[in-house]
């Protein structure tokens, strides 16, 4: 199966007013604001206590719907969604439970662009480039030992347990360290980082410094397996994309952006 990685930009001042509404407002606010980005219709839904009973929002198909363990579903109005005692909890106190909640949570916020709250810049990438982009870097002396200790500690949040093709020092970054506004207890099944404020602000400068002065080529790591059917030419297009991914993170206006 492989790792895969995607990376969100959060507007943080965006993203935490929606953590205090409840479930039936988070419910209705997709429903009434998302829009299909994808072939994939648009669609959000909050499990019950147990999984079931399941709350759906199908912008398309006109509201919200309550799923129950037959997998049957049913229209619920407005006042019949408000009505609900298990919807009035707080998004983040739903959010807190797994970090599946969360990536769903981010991926429902996007749908909805008047919230101008989340925006996905990077989805199902393989991690090889980080290793071939920091082992450039070192090798090239692109950086400052300072800024290179930064770029990896940076990209250790991304990988986790995971190694990216070149040797890295031992991380026991984790759950404890996330600076997020919300902290789930656990994130067995979809694994988080995150990238404060002043992180992300290092690594957009790094960057555009690192393309316009140094113009870097970057290659794959041979030893590993990880280059076999990718020329050197395409091994340094990939790298590029990625990083011009992330270079989306400024061009969203966002005021207080981290990713």
């Amino acid at each position: 199966m492989g790792v895969y990685i995607t990376l969100y930009a959060i507007d943080l001042s965006r993203f935490e007013s929606f953590l205090h509404q409840s479930l039936a407002s988070i419910l209705w606010y997709h429903a009434k604001h998302a829009v299909q980005i994808s072939e994939k219709e648009s669609h959000f839904w909050i499990d019950g206590t147990t999984r079931f009973p399941r709350y759906h929002s199908f912008p398309k198909r006109g509201g919200v719907k309550l799923q129950d363990r037959a997998s049957s579903l049913a229209d619920l109005s407005e006042e019949e969604t408000f009505a609900e005692p298990y919807l009035a909890k707080q998004m983040k106190e739903y959010l807190s439970l797994n970090s599946y909640h969360i990536i769903h949570f981010l991926d429902a916020l996007e749908e909805c662009p008047d919230a101008r709250a989340v925006r996905c810049i990077s989805r199902g990438f393989r991690r090889w480039w980080i290793g071939s982009f920091l082992d450039c870097i070192e090798k090239n002396n692109y950086a400052s030992p300072q800024e290179y200790l930064q770029l990896v500690t940076m990209f250790q949040k991304v990988l986790r347990v995971y190694d990216c093709g070149k040797a890295l020092p031992e991380s026991s970054y984790g759950l404890k360290d996330l600076e997020f506004p919300v902290i789930p207890e656990d994130d067995i099944d979809l694994w988080m980082g995150v990238w404060t404020e002043g992180e992300v602000s290092f690594i957009l400068r790094f960057i555009h410094t690192l393309l316009t002065q140094d113009q870097p080529f970057f290659t794959g790591n041979d030893d590993a397996g990880l280059a076999s059917g990718m020329t050197d030419k395409e091994w340094n297009d990939w790298v590029h994309q990625m990083l011009d991914q992330l270079l989306q993170i400024e061009r969203l206006g966002f005021e207080r952006p981290m990713s």
